[in-house]
């Protein structure tokens, strides 16, 4: 964030609250993702209903978990370490509680969701994102790279993470990992020459 965004007005106190924050979104990405995925699979099977009743619970889980969190998370005013935090913290909560229900509902539906081919794949992803999260912040602590510039600590960061992150889903076995190749592969095949 440093790299991105610490500018003019946007300084190092700016970064600590955005960093607060973010650290209590980034695990509802995941549910983000798959309400958006899910909402739709009910709107193809001409069921609005059913998308609209889980999320208004939602929002109602979200206004109530944030209400309770954020006399437990310290002052409004403290922006590195405050209340904000609560409320990116019952997004994440509600939204990941709105996935599993609509997850659920989904595959009684369907009967053939949640198939063994999927969990696996699951977990192996899951797998291979924690390896990579697991070094990153490991590493993100070390006094050696903290003293680095912080644009070579965002390079070096992102091309480090996305290696970790296909090697550990090589060393998972993991199928989109092929697929992804299989498709680019195919792709530069396909591809015309310069004289083509």
């Amino acid at each position: 964030m440093v790299l991105l965004f610490e500018r003019g007005a946007f300084d190092a106190s700016s970064t600590a609250a955005v960093a607060w924050a973010l650290l209590f979104y980034a695990p509802g990405l995941v549910g983000h993702a798959v309400v958006e995925i899910a909402a739709r699979a009910f709107y193809a099977l001409r069921d609005t209903m059913t998308p609209v009743l889980v999320g208004s619970g939602a929002m109602v889980v979200n206004i109530v978990l944030s209400l309770f969190l954020m006399p437990r998370f310290g002052s409004p005013s403290d922006l590195s370490r405050g209340a904000h935090g609560a409320l990116a913290l019952a997004n994440t909560v509600a939204t990941t509680l709105e996935m599993v229900m609509l997850l659920w509902l989904l595959h009684h539906r369907l009967r053939a969701l949640l198939t063994p081919g999927l969990v696996r794949s699951v977990v192996r992803l899951g797998g291979a994102t924690a390896v990579m999260g697991g070094v990153l912040l490991a590493g993100s602590h070390l006094t050696t790279v903290q003293s680095w510039p912080a644009p070579a600590q965002g390079i070096i960061g992102v091309l480090l993470g996305a290696g970790l992150y296909a090697g550990a889903a090589w060393l998972f076995r993991a199928e989109e990992l092929h697929m992804a190749y299989r498709l680019f592969v195919d792709r530069r095949l396909r591809t015309p020459g310069p004289g083509g």
